[in-house]
């Protein structure tokens, strides 16, 4: 038999494979996009680690910087305390008027010594330029200003005193504007005031012979112990003195060398040949810098990890979700597919007998038996 040319044997159009293509189509479009989020995301984060990075590395250099000030002008603290009581101390005891420096006023040089009551010094001594240069030192025990013999300290004295007698003799005006510091001999170190009269003409100079002894024991701790509490005490922060011929001078009990000295300065008034260190671990400012760096970066790391973790957690979650959808999708689109068939065919058999084009008892059977085919087969998918 001819085959039946209808348009209602022409099968419903097959659009499974247009289905498919589009949901591959939308799921490849999910994916790229949730992608470019992602990368969207780790972008800047990472811009920004490498930004941080760069500017935790700076900020380590000046760190660096700034505790080495830190601890230099906890230094400066130190020999600033020493310059102030040193200073104080002659302000005090060594400005004596011009009329004190002839014979007849020489006693009243004992009492105004007496009176000051200054901690710290060997000797007083004041030099008269009255008729001749003359030495009088201060006796302890009956306050009264008598002539030395010779010495050590009369020697260094006179050495210390040699440019103010060139400016005497000359007949120079002398502009005093600070005390004279003289350590030519480490053993006298002296402060010197050149006495003026109203005409600006050198009459004397009062002067006193520093104890060392006393500036070791006394001078130095308390100005260490002053200056200390500016910085934080849980550092293991230590003071160390060492002398001009670098002995061991401060603590009593040396415990390191040179090389563990971080911060060094030597003081700028009297004892100008002594330096005054600081050491310690936690003293060394580059280490502090870089344990400060170590831990903002680790820190950053961190948080950077943790959020790469939500990303990526959040990411396997979309693509999960997405691959269900997908598999969603393909299954509906299959499930259609086998449904159009049998239904394509039982609408093509029914319309052929219900338009009469089918007048043969054995093809209305053959018909009929395609159609219950079909039917089972329909069923079978449905269940």
């Amino acid at each position: 038999m001819k085959p039946i040319k209808s348009r209602f044997l022409n099968p419903l159009p097959d659009v499974s494979d247009v289905e498919l293509s589009a949901v591959e189509s939308m799921v490849f479009g999910s994916r790229r996009v949730l992608w470019i989020g992602v990368l969207a995301a780790l972008l800047p984060l990472i811009v920004l680690l490498g930004l941080q990075y760069r500017w935790l590395s700076e900020l380590q250099h000046s760190s660096a910087a700034a505790r080495k000030a830190a601890l230099e002008n906890y230094l400066e603290a130190v020999t600033q305390e020493v310059h102030f009581f040193y200073l104080k101390s002659a302000e005090r005891a060594l400005n004596l008027p011009p009329e004190i420096f002839t014979n007849q006023k020489i006693r009243q040089a004992a009492h105004h010594f007496k009176t000051k009551e200054i901690s710290g010094v060997d000797a007083f001594f004041i030099i008269t330029f009255h008729d001749v240069a003359r030495l009088y030192f201060i006796d302890p025990a009956t306050f009264e200003m008598v002539e030395p013999e010779h010495s050590g300290q009369t020697l260094a004295i006179w050495a210390a005193s040699s440019p103010w007698f060139y400016l005497r003799e000359t007949g120079e005006d002398v502009e005093i504007t600070q005390f004279s510091v003289d350590e030519h001999d480490p053993s006298n170190r002296l402060i010197l005031n050149p006495i003026t009269d109203e005409s600006s003409s050198l009459v004397g100079i009062a002067g006193m012979i520093v104890d060392q002894r006393y500036f070791t024991e006394w001078v130095l701790p308390e100005a260490i112990a002053r200056s200390f509490p500016r910085f934080d005490k849980a550092e293991t922060l230590r003071v160390c003195v060492r002398d001009g011929q670098d002995r061991w001078v401060f603590p009593t009990e040396p415990g390191a060398t040179f090389e563990e000295d971080r911060v060094t300065k030597s003081f700028d008034f009297i004892f100008t040949d002594w330096k005054v260190s600081l050491q310690g671990e936690l003293a060394m400012a580059e280490k502090w810098a870089q344990a400060n760096f170590a831990f903002n970066i680790t820190l950053s790391v961190a948080l950077s990890v943790i959020l790469m973790g939500g990303i990526g957690f959040t990411v396997r979650t979309a693509l999960r979700e997405m691959r269900l959808s997908a598999m969603k999708n393909e299954f509906v689109s299959n499930v259609s597919h086998e449904l159009r068939t049998p239904l394509s065919s039982i609408r093509v058999f029914g319309e052929l007998m219900r338009r009469g084009r089918v007048n043969q008892a054995e093809k209305v059977r053959e018909y009929g038996s395609h159609i219950e085919t079909e039917s089972l087969r329909l069923t079978q998918l449905i269940n």
